[in-house]
């Protein structure tokens, strides 16, 4: 009798340690910055490939280099809330070698534009 077995194909694999920050009340015009740490959990190279937004005010920076299986790296994220105002939600996209890609991280919070 024969058996065949599936074929062990090395994978990729995106952890995030917080999927969703949120953020304190803030006055309008503040620059915000958020980091998204993550690990490789596969077993062969992560690569981002990409990380998309909706709204120009969001710029994510992220590492353009191969990610080896249990590495740590960081995708940094700078929101700037000039002309923003009451409950802001942004959603990220990353794109990468992973099956599971793309993946949403988020962050959200209320920015106050009373003067003071």
């Amino acid at each position: 009798m024969l058996f065949l077995l599936p074929a062990l194909v090395p994978a990729q694999e995106i952890k995030f340690e917080d999927k969703t920050q949120k953020f304190e009340k803030v006055k309008a015009g503040e620059m915000l910055s958020f980091d998204f740490f993550y690990t490789n959990t596969g077993d062969a190279p992560l690569v981002i490939t990409k990380v998309t937004v909706a709204c120009s005010c969001t710029v994510p920076t992220f590492p353009k280099t191969p990610l080896a299986p249990g590495e740590r790296a960081v995708i940094k994220v700078t929101f700037d809330t000039k002309g923003k105002y009451g409950y802001q939600d942004r959603i990220l996209e990353v794109f990468s070698n992973a099956p599971n890609s793309p993946f949403k991280i988020r962050f959200k919070g209320v920015v106050d534009n009373k003067k003071s």
